[in-house]
């Protein structure tokens, strides 16, 4: 096990999950085109599995020039699928949708926002950019978040058990984007 204390840097993301299918490439973090930013969810479409054509989405920010990294040969339970066949995480279409909305202009939790709202689940979604190197930027549905805040920074997390005793932390409200830095949320 790795404390986060012991980690070198000032902000990161960290990521465990079962495995669901695919391969190395379908491990978070997702990166979206040019490293612009790093993208990991905890969840599901859940409710929302019939809800949009999430092949749709896929393949019209491929078409737009989007490249993907978590593609495997054949489809993988619901997940997308592109008009080659090929199958890809939600999380890396879901980096790629943010990425669009930030390279149209919309700042950071604009951008997550809207991907949320094109693209709902019943998720956690966070992303760090390099452009905002001291800031991790969320959305929150249905899954649980935390932050915790003591002199070593801010941590998230789905449970507060994840923090040190002596941390104070708070829940973000369902329904909420944030920015955490390392003074909270």
């Amino acid at each position: 096990a790795v404390r986060d204390l012991d980690l070198p840097g000032t902000i990161g993301l960290a990521h465990s999950r079962s495995n669901s299918g695919g391969d190395v490439n379908w491990s978070h973090p997702f990166i979206a085109c040019d490293d612009s930013l790093a993208y990991i969810a905890n969840g599901s479409r859940g409710f929302f599995k019939d809800a949009f054509d999430a092949n749709a989405t896929a393949c019209a920010l491929e078409a737009s020039g989007h490249r993907y990294t978590a593609l495997s040969d054949g489809a993988i339970s619901s997940y997308p699928v592109l008009t080659d066949g090929r199958c890809l995480h939600i999380s890396d279409v879901m980096a790629h949708a943010i990425e669009e909305r930030l390279n149209g202009g919309h700042d950071p939790l604009e951008a997550i926002e809207g991907a949320f709202v094109d693209l709902p689940a019943e998720i956690v979604g966070l992303f760090i950019a390099p452009s905002h190197p001291d800031r991790i930027f969320g959305a929150r549905y249905t899954m649980p978040m935390c932050v915790a805040t003591d002199a070593g920074g801010s941590r998230i997390a789905s449970s507060p058990t994840a923090f040190p005793v002596e941390c104070a932390w708070e829940w973000v409200p369902p329904g909420s984007v944030v920015t955490i830095d390392q003074h909270g949320f």
